[in-house]
């Protein structure tokens, strides 16, 4: 029936924002939210606010967050443990990181357990506070199981090095790794190589590259590599033989295992080519970075402008376009709100025109539009461009 058609629309909506979230456009996962939703009139659930909330989080908005989180009561949804969790990322990415404890503090009150991801959060904002705090908090839930995951631990990691005391979240690491029921995975063993970078702690870093080959050789490294975590371990080392003096060495790990370029590649080996005074190498590395960043910003850009082109190539045909009406305001006439052709305000009455011939103008001006800003041309040579243009 009707409610169920309408749990598939929201259901397909919350798919398509998580979608624009993971290809890190969370601006077109906020567009969904606000926008396409209500005129589609898709009811939003727990899960699309909490979608949103990540979105925030993404873009630092600690205020739209907060505006989400107040709209929950009021539409009488039920809170669960990932509202609090992107709640509270969104608040520690603005700044709010005391307000972000106030608030994942509330889990309990509201009826819910504390899981991995509730506890990760605790200790990022705890972290920003003090590392005292995040490494008291980490003992203290030991005894629940989802304080001993790994995720757990590998934020504790992180605030320990962001606090200065790299040294001691190695020794936490070890002495965790050495539980044979702890359970560390790989984003644990991230961590502690970031934490042996900043102060060139190398021996340590090999160590645990050591100890990543032994637990994740065969096919579970060939995985790592597919993840891209193979690249972070082998520049994780390098970086840390580079720090260390070891310039020689971090070289040659980048040369037994070769990846294509990248910023943190270049940072090393113009560091390792300065170090051993290597002048020509080091400004021949950095004509080569900076042509390989215009390249790519060339090449994002034309992958813009074509799915933009090929947005409007493929929904110039009105039959295959479902029609939304919620835009069209109380002041049109009633003659044009019952008919079925798409109504547009040219500025200064409400017309009608078919949709095929709307989005046709809409993508002219569109054009017209960037090539006036990518060449700077501020003139008004089209005196008739607010206009409709059939």
């Amino acid at each position: 029936g009707t409610a169920q058609g309408d749990s598939r629309a929201t259901a397909a909506a919350n798919k398509a924002m998580q979608v624009c979230l993971r290809g890190k456009a969370w601006r077109r996962a906020l567009h969904v939210f606000e926008t396409w939703m209500p005129r589609a009139m898709v009811q939003w659930d727990i899960q699309s606010i909490n979608t949103a909330l990540r979105a925030c989080a993404r873009a630092g908005d600690w205020q739209g967050a907060m505006s989400l989180y107040s709209r929950i009561d009021r539409m009488r949804l039920r809170r669960t443990p990932q509202t609090f969790t992107s709640l509270g990322q969104a608040l520690i990415q603005g700044g709010e990181w005391q307000l972000a404890l106030e608030k994942l503090h509330q889990v309990t009150a509201n009826g819910l357990q504390h899981n991995e991801f509730t506890h990760a959060a605790i200790l990022a904002a705890e972290g920003v506070g003090s590392w005292e705090r995040a490494l008291q908090y980490w003992h203290a839930i030991q005894g629940d199981k989802a304080g001993r995951h790994s995720r757990v631990l590998t934020r504790l990691l992180d605030a320990l090095v962001q606090g200065g005391e790299d040294q001691r979240a190695l020794r936490v690491f070890g002495d965790m790794i050495s539980r044979p029921s702890a359970g560390v995975e790989i984003d644990a063993f991230l961590a502690a190589l970031r934490a042996c970078e900043a102060k060139g702690r190398w021996e340590a870093a090999t160590k645990i590259q050591e100890e990543i080959h032994a637990r994740y050789g065969g096919g579970r490294w060939k995985k790592l590599k597919e993840l891209g975590a193979s690249s972070v371990i082998i520049e994780s080392l390098a970086t840390s033989l580079a720090t260390g003096g070891e310039w020689k060495k971090a070289l040659e790990v980048l040369q037994r295992n070769p990846r294509p370029m990248n910023s943190k590649r270049y940072n090393i080996s113009v560091a390792c080519s300065t170090s051993s005074e290597d002048w020509e190498s080091a400004l021949a590395l950095l004509w080569e970075w900076g042509q390989q960043s215009r390249q790519q910003q060339r090449r994002s850009l034309a992958r813009h402008m074509q799915q933009t082109d090929t947005f409007f190539r493929k929904h110039v045909h009105a039959k295959e376009m479902p029609i939304i009406r919620l835009h069209v305001p109380d002041t049109v006439p009633e003659e044009l709100r019952a008919s079925k052709t798409p109504v547009r305000f040219d500025g200064q009455q409400f017309v009608q025109a078919p949709r095929g011939r709307l989005l046709r103008s809409a993508a002219r001006r569109t054009e017209q539009m960037r090539k006036k800003m990518m060449t700077g041309d501020d003139g008004d040579d089209d005196s008739n461009s607010s206009s409709l243009d059939y």
